[in-house]
């Protein structure tokens, strides 16, 4: 009776640690797939910026007028960058959602 006892709580042991190890890899995945899915938004932002300076540029002729759509270019790029950098801060220190 002693040995299943002791039995039963090496195995209370094990599967405690073995369920943390699971919920911390879930964890680890769904920070991932978050990661990704911001990395993929701020993609399109900044290709949604350089389509329409690319197409902006093609129809300008001035040369002042050209290096104001590219400066804005550059601010709007620098923008999305600075926007995701707090976004991503903000996931990382925000405490665990409960589902």
């Amino acid at each position: 009776m002693e040995r299943d006892n002791r039995r039963v709580r090496r195995l209370k042991r094990v599967l405690f640690i073995v369920i943390i190890a699971v919920i911390l890899g879930i964890w680890e995945l769904r920070q991932t797939k978050m990661a990704t899915r911001e990395l993929l938004w701020q993609y399109r932002n900044q290709l949604r910026h350089f389509s329409r300076a690319r197409r902006e540029l093609a129809r300008m002729t001035t040369r002042a007028r050209r290096e104001d759509l590219l400066v804005e270019l550059g601010r709007n790029s620098l923008m999305e960058i600075y926007l995701w950098a707090i976004h991503r801060y903000h996931r990382e220190q925000a405490p665990p959602a409960v589902p």
